[in-house]
């Protein structure tokens, strides 16, 4: 009787570790989000940033009403270092996994809203290292996208440009 328990402990430990494997078991890219249409409005994705995990990216781009569009973490209240000017600004949102999830804005009635719109923007995309929160001209990276969003969103791929 004793070596039927061993027997049915070593066998239900090395099935829970095959299937533990199993279904822990990812690719290159399974941990990246894909973009759906069930996505939040006002939302973009950036895969291909695995060398630039823990740094901080932002984007932004001019519509085609001539407003801007930008793409970070959120909005914050700052003071422009480089003008002493008090107001909004985006913030760069962090790289994990070689991604980077980011809330899409414009300017709306004086304010920072979640863009929601159909059009094709060409986006500057900006990587810098923090603490600030801001990227004022120290970027390690920058690329070049057009990007297409459908109600807000959309996903690209970073490409670095020099």
């Amino acid at each position: 009787m004793k070596n039927f328990v061993k027997l049915f402990v070593i066998t239900a430990l090395a099935a829970l570790i095959v299937f533990s494997i199993t279904a822990c078991q990812t690719t290159g890219t399974a941990s990246r989000p894909a973009a759906s249409v069930t996505q939040e409005p006002g939302t973009l994705i950036i895969t291909g940033l695995d060398e630039y995990n823990g740094k901080l990216i932002y984007a932004e781009g001019q519509r085609s009403d001539g407003g801007q569009i930008q793409a970070g973490a959120g909005v914050v209240d700052s003071e422009n270092p480089m003008t002493g000017e008090t107001g909004k600004a985006v913030t760069g949102g962090v790289i994990a996994n070689g991604t980077a999830t980011l809330q899409v804005l414009i300017w709306e009635s004086s304010d920072l809203v979640r863009f929601n719109g159909n059009e094709t923007v060409d986006l500057y995309l900006q990587i810098w290292e923090g603490p600030e929160i801001y990227h004022w001209h120290h970027n390690i990276a920058t690329g070049r996208a057009d990007v297409t969003f459908n109600n807000g969103s959309a996903e690209v791929v970073f490409v670095e440009v020099e």
